[in-house]
């Protein structure tokens, strides 16, 4: 990188954990991020899929985006789940928070594999990467499992690891049920 850029004016210093780029006037810093990561090579490279939903950016992208309204900083999560209602499969996106009530949203899907697969995830990481999308962009969802990271794949072949949150909605069961709150004794 200091054989590209003008070397009197540019310094590499590597970090312990992580390296330092000076060029001019400007400073890049990057880090390696330390913690315990799902196992997500394995998602980019073999696709252990349990189910393939297929949509578009722009229906999901409005339902996640009125599903984030519901949330809040304890409960940012985004659930998606895929249903089978008897007339036809849909995409089920749920937002809830604590105190604000909740929100799911329905998006009619071509479905292969298993009919109740379900993942929840960060709503602003999955929003800003749909917002880089097309509206009438074609959207294959791969869900490898519930704690398990989601693989967003693009008509165009590009494609999007998302890591997912292993908590439930507060006060809704996936399932459709509704959660009995807990009596004070």
């Amino acid at each position: 990188l200091e054989r590209v850029l003008d070397s009197d004016s540019t310094a590499i210093v590597k970090c312990e954990n992580g390296l330092t780029v000076r060029c001019g006037k400007a400073t890049l810093k990057g880090a390696s991020l330390i913690g315990k990561f799902p196992t997500w090579r394995p998602l980019l490279t073999k696709y252990p899929v349990v189910a393939t939903v297929k949509t578009t950016a722009g229906d999901l992208v409005r339902c996640v985006r009125q599903s984030m309204l519901f949330t809040n900083k304890e409960t940012e999560g985004v659930w998606m789940q895929v249903r089978d209602d008897g007339a036809g499969f849909s995409l089920s996106i749920f937002g809830a928070g604590d105190g604000s009530g909740n929100c799911q949203m329905q998006i009619p899907v071509e479905v292969k594999g298993d009919a109740t697969a379900c993942v929840g995830s960060k709503g602003t990481a999955l929003q800003n990467y749909l917002k880089t999308l097309d509206a009438s962009q074609a959207l294959e969802i791969r869900f490898a499992g519930r704690n398990s990271g989601t693989v967003f794949v693009t008509g165009d072949g590009c494609h999007y690891f998302l890591l997912s949150l292993d908590l439930e909605p507060p006060g809704v069961n996936l399932h459709g049920k509704q959660k009995r709150a807990a009596s004070a004794a």
